[in-house]
């Protein structure tokens, strides 16, 4: 794997597949989502899970509709609210394991950032949940704060911020379009994390991988 060319000063990560597996967005898009339409639609949760996937592929993840759960109420006619969804399921965020020690060494050497699509309300529960809101200068979900997913403009917000040069931030996350492609498009340093394996030399395991690459 190679190193960085230039002094690094920022690093963002993703959070979703990258700081906490996907047990609590799954339970809350899948199968909190599907009993709740079951219920509002009398049909078996199989049936209204079926009919979920098809309407979120519709709208589709470039759209910031797709990752707000008040949208989808409202859309689909469950009544309740959405927070209550969250919060019944807030025992499964779980961080993977190497997580919070790598937040804690990085740190202290670096400004981090905390940069997903996820809708505020969403992504408040699980850095609270995961124990890591600490760590971070900087939280931001683009679809709340910015009004659109990943782009272009969203990793330039990033530099603007910490008055730094694309080349001086890494940016680290799962997804090969939001996380690899967008940023490295204005020239931001960036790995992608496959738990699963290695994709290429600029691909991790896990952050544990990130921490040898930052040594001197």
């Amino acid at each position: 794997m190679s190193r960085f060319p230039k002094r690094i000063r920022v690093i963002s990560f993703d959070l979703d597949g990258t700081l906490v597996d996907f047990s609590f967005a799954d339970a809350v898009w899948f199968h909190g989502m599907s009993k709740l339409l079951s219920q509002t639609e009398g049909v078996s949760q199989e049936i209204a899970q079926k009919i979920l996937i098809n309407m979120y592929n519709q709208i589709g993840e470039e759209d910031v509709r797709w990752y707000k759960l008040d949208f989808w109420f409202k859309e689909l006619g469950i009544p309740g609210s959405p927070r209550e969804l969250l919060l019944k399921h807030k025992h499964l965020v779980k961080p993977y394991p190497e997580t919070q020690n790598v937040l804690k060494q990085l740190a202290s050497k670096f400004k981090l950032v905390l940069l997903s699509n996820a809708s505020r309300e969403f992504l408040e529960i699980e850095i609270e949940e995961a124990g890591i809101k600490t760590y971070f200068s900087r939280i931001i979900s683009t679809v709340s704060d910015l009004g659109e997913a990943k782009s272009p403009g969203v990793f330039k917000e990033i530099c603007r911020i910490f008055n730094v040069d694309a080349d001086e931030v890494i940016h680290v996350g799962d997804h090969k379009k939001f996380d690899h492609i967008i940023p490295s498009s204005i020239g931001m340093n960036t790995l992608l994390i496959s738990r699963h394996n290695r994709l290429n030399d600029k691909s991790i395991l896990n952050l544990k991988e990130l921490l040898y690459l930052l040594k001197p």
